[in-house]
């Protein structure tokens, strides 16, 4: 993405949820070192601001919204976001970064790949389907698991399977922000031999 992009994204995302944000704050409350307001966005959200994504498709076909970020909202300790590859075309290419993530299946199906592993992925999973999915017979991939946990440091990636619907998914990190995480994409990472 680049950085005046980036800086009107931001301008216009930090005007839009000071409309949201349940205690007055002023500008300024953004960079304390340890902010703490509670903040909720409407369902609206996603539909006016505006996506980003990577500046080629070396990276990815995708798009995702930050929801939650400093400074951008006054929160801390976790971020939150919502990722969309197009059906068809759809991935995330295969990278690291030091924080652990979470994914949330919403829409569509797909195929996450997490050191070389790969699970099927889709909506709507029950949690029983989660029980037989992981139960004592072994993994059952039939079962697609809707979370998903990507441990600290993990080559992972996404791809949509789906040749109609797109692949939507909700993910958070344990850090304040989003500038925090680094992606290590593979196809730059040097190899020794």
């Amino acid at each position: 993405m680049n950085l005046i992009s980036s800086y009107s994204g931001f301008l216009h995302k930090t005007s839009l949820i000071k409309l949201f944000i349940k205690k007055p704050f002023k500008m300024c409350d953004l960079e304390e070192k340890s902010p703490t307001n509670s903040v909720v966005l409407p369902p609206s959200y996603t539909s006016i601001t505006p996506c980003e994504s990577f500046p080629d498709t070396t990276c990815g076909i995708l798009t995702w919204h930050t929801l939650l970020s400093h400074p951008t909202t006054p929160t801390a300790d976790l971020i939150a976001d919502i990722a969309v590859c197009p059906a068809k075309t759809g991935r995330l290419c295969p990278h690291r970064h030091t924080q652990a993530e979470v994914y949330y299946i919403l829409r569509g199906r797909g195929e996450v790949t997490i050191d070389g592993m790969k699970h099927q992925v889709t909506e709507g999973s029950t949690v029983v389907e989660m029980v037989e999915c992981l139960g004592a017979s072994g993994i059952n991939p039939s079962v697609c698991p809707t979370t998903v946990y990507v441990p600290s440091n993990a080559e992972h990636g996404v791809v949509n399977t789906d040749e109609s619907t797109e692949l939507r998914w909700f993910y958070v990190f344990a850090t304040s922000s989003f500038a925090d995480v680094v992606y290590r994409f593979s196809k730059d990472e040097q190899v020794d031999l």
